[in-house]
């Protein structure tokens, strides 16, 4: 997990990427929406992932300033039962 400070580097800031690959329900896209035929904004899911990873995982590195790589995908499920968001935080730290 990002954030473990070496020993002996007092100036290290911990960094990390994070990358959200959402799979939204059919019902979320409908091309006869002028306003949004390519469904919800994928920037206001990944703020609500953000701001999980706030609490509950980067607490420690003063919270998501530590993410300095973000991707943001999103697509329609096939089913329903293939809905979710698939979440990776991968370490930068030399």
């Amino acid at each position: 997990m990002c954030g473990k400070r070496p020993p002996g580097r007092a100036a290290w800031r911990p960094f990390c990427q994070v990358r959200i690959d959402f799979v939204l329900p059919k019902g979320s896209y409908d091309e006869n929406n002028k306003r949004r035929p390519y469904g919800p904004d994928v920037d206001n899911h990944a703020a609500a992932v953000l701001d999980a990873l706030n609490e509950h995982v980067l607490p420690e590195l003063a919270g998501d300033n530590a993410v300095t790589e973000l991707l943001v995908t999103k697509r329609k499920a096939r089913e329903v039962k293939d809905c979710g968001a698939l979440i990776t935080v991968i370490d930068l730290a030399p």
